[in-house]
């Protein structure tokens, strides 16, 4: 539906010049020039001229555009035109209004100065209109985004880490994004300066960079990240709002190697026996001249704790710069059981500023609880000799003890081989007809 915008105001008791702006959807824009006088507009009949009266208001060759005063024009939103060609429509309806003149000079914005600066010829070539409330498909705005950086971090001073945000699309106004740095697995307190601010991109500006200082180390280390996050876009939408900062270990082939020993010993009868392991460090003086830390934990082999060791949950022992040997103790438990050597692992992991070259230690534990030779001539004992087993007094020559051979226990109960209180102080001779183990 066609409707009308006054471009201008109506000076008071003067005649003043304006322009009506005719928006027609079939035709598009045409102007006219009006006349405006006593706060009201009017626009002259064609072929006649309009007539004034002693206090200046125009008699009735002139036709009123509008019967309400228009002194105050601003934007409310929008409003919908009505009626005929003639009807006027305030500036409710547009937001912004560029005027440009054939000597380049302009003005812009809803607040327009004195109609007298109003030129008397306006086509529809240099009048520019944008709608209050355009539809969101009509506003093509750019979109942000930012990028990732790896890089390593150097073992001194400071490496740049330089993040490229990039305005894509419709870039011929301004925008603006802010940005922020924020931890991941490095921190701002260490291993990174935090920064933080915005960016603000000219008409037809497509990239900025933004700048975080990496601080550099010469400790071993996993790699790590922080992120530059992107938010608050004026005139903008922001298509990728993460920048990843990944800073890669470099200090591997600067670091000490750490080894563990093994460990073999009797357990004892009662009470624990110490089993101390060596945890060595090795390396040139510069190697050496930083701290390092490594776990260590105890797991079972034959041997199980509690029962035959105190085990150790996973612990952490330093080095100190300089250091090169650090020891540590599993207590194991003394007793009386006739049993084959077994043994438990002291194992190593997670090695900070060092490399781990023998990560496991074994502790084997002796058992010295085996049988005394029975005929005690130290001489070991074979087939088809004669084990003499003497018979105390104290039981009459009924031995009580059972007789091993080759580590065997046979589980004889020789009592039951003698009348009580007979052959004492005698003893037995055993013939030793075959080994079953051993």
């Amino acid at each position: 539906m066609p409707c009308s915008l006054i471009l201008g105001y109506p000076r008071d008791r003067d005649e003043s010049k304006g322009v009506e702006v005719y928006i027609n959807p079939a035709t598009g824009l045409s102007a006219r020039t009006l006349y405006g006088v006593g706060g009201h507009w009017f626009v002259r009949p064609t072929g006649s001229a309009i007539n004034w009266d002693g206090d200046g208001i125009p008699t009735e060759s002139g036709v009123a555009v509008n019967p309400n005063d228009i002194n105050n024009l601003s934007v409310n939103g929008p409003k919908q035109c009505t009626g005929g060609g003639t009807n006027l429509v305030g500036f409710e309806d547009w937001s912004h209004l560029i005027y440009n003149f054939r000597d380049g000079k302009g003005f812009a914005d809803s607040s327009l100065p004195d109609t007298t600066e109003i030129p008397e010829e306006l086509t529809n070539e240099n009048i520019e209109l944008m709608e209050a409330n355009p539809p969101a498909d009509t506003v093509a705005l750019p979109g942000i985004s930012i990028n990732d950086v790896s890089s390593t971090e150097g073992n001194s001073s400071t490496t740049n880490f330089d993040f490229t945000v990039t305005r894509a699309g419709n870039t011929t106004g301004t925008s603006s994004v802010h940005f922020t740095t924020a931890d991941g697995t490095a921190s701002s307190l260490s291993d990174y300066s935090s920064n933080s601010g915005t960016l603000n991109f000219a008409a037809g500006e497509t990239t900025k960079t933004i700048n975080v200082d990496i601080n550099g180390d010469t400790v071993v280390e996993p790699d790590e990240t922080f992120n530059v996050n992107l938010s608050n876009c004026t005139l903008c939408n922001i298509a990728d709002a993460k920048g990843v900062g990944t800073i890669e270990n470099d200090d591997l082939v600067t670091v000490p190697s750490i080894f563990i020993n093994d460990v073999a010993k009797t357990e004892g009868n009662v009470t624990t026996t110490d089993f101390n392991f060596t945890l060595t460090r090795s390396g040139t003086a510069a190697q050496l001249a930083n701290p390092s830390s490594v776990t260590w934990a105890t797991s079972d082999g034959t041997a199980t704790g509690p029962s035959d060791y105190t085990a150790v949950p996973p612990t952490v022992i330093s080095f100190a710069a300089g250091e090169t040997s650090k020891t540590v103790t599993v207590l194991v438990n003394g007793d009386t059981t006739v049993e084959p050597n077994e043994t438990f692992n002291v194992n190593l992991s997670v090695c900070v500023n060092c490399t781990i070259t023998d990560n496991l230690g074994v502790g084997t534990i002796v058992n010295d609880d085996g049988v005394r030779d029975v005929d005690n001539d130290g001489v070991p004992d074979n087939i088809d000799q004669c084990l003499t087993v003497p018979g105390p007094a104290s039981n009459n020559g009924c031995p009580e003890k059972q007789v091993v051979v080759g580590g065997e226990i046979l589980g004889i109960d020789m009592s039951s081989l003698f009348v009580a209180g007979a052959f004492a102080n005698a003893g037995w001779i055993i013939p030793i007809t075959g080994v079953t183990a051993g």
